[in-house]
């Protein structure tokens, strides 16, 4: 299913197709409306600041696929809306649009709602370089 998934782009009609869609935790104009740096950064032990990039993405996990959403993201790591629950240490694919596929870890997952579950997760080959990290945050800008 990946190969499949991989060679075509990635486009809303894709998406859609997906049996296993996310929720989202709150309204889609809302979600998608949020922009610049994530969350506090006076009071944050976090070792990046973490950007909003929220994008539609596919999660593929052995034969299971998932339309999922991105939330943001940091040079160590992206944060995801699943539709199901992970556990840490799972590994699997993520496409999303004009990024080709990313390979991640879990690292924490908490649940939101019914099908809508936040999974913090971390580049399987560790910290992605500046102009990578600045391709993957600037890839979905004005989109949705």
């Amino acid at each position: 299913m990946l190969d499949s998934i991989a060679t075509i782009e990635l486009s809303e009609q894709t998406w859609h197709s997906l049996p296993s869609r996310s929720a989202l935790p709150c309204d889609q104009a809302e979600y998608f409306a949020a922009k610049g740096i994530a969350g506090a950064t006076a009071e944050s032990r976090r070792q990046f600041v973490r950007i909003h990039m929220r994008e539609i993405a596919v999660l593929v996990r052995g034969d299971e696929c998932h339309a999922i959403y991105t939330k943001d993201a940091s040079p160590k790591g992206v944060c995801l809306i699943t539709p199901v629950q992970f556990f840490p240490q799972d590994r699997f694919r993520v496409l999303i649009d004009e990024q080709g596929v990313l390979e991640l870890e879990l690292r924490r997952c908490h649940r939101l709602g019914p099908h809508c579950y936040e999974c913090g997760t971390t580049f399987a080959d560790g910290v992605i370089p500046p102009g990578v990290y600045k391709r993957l945050i600037m890839s979905g800008r004005g989109r949705h």
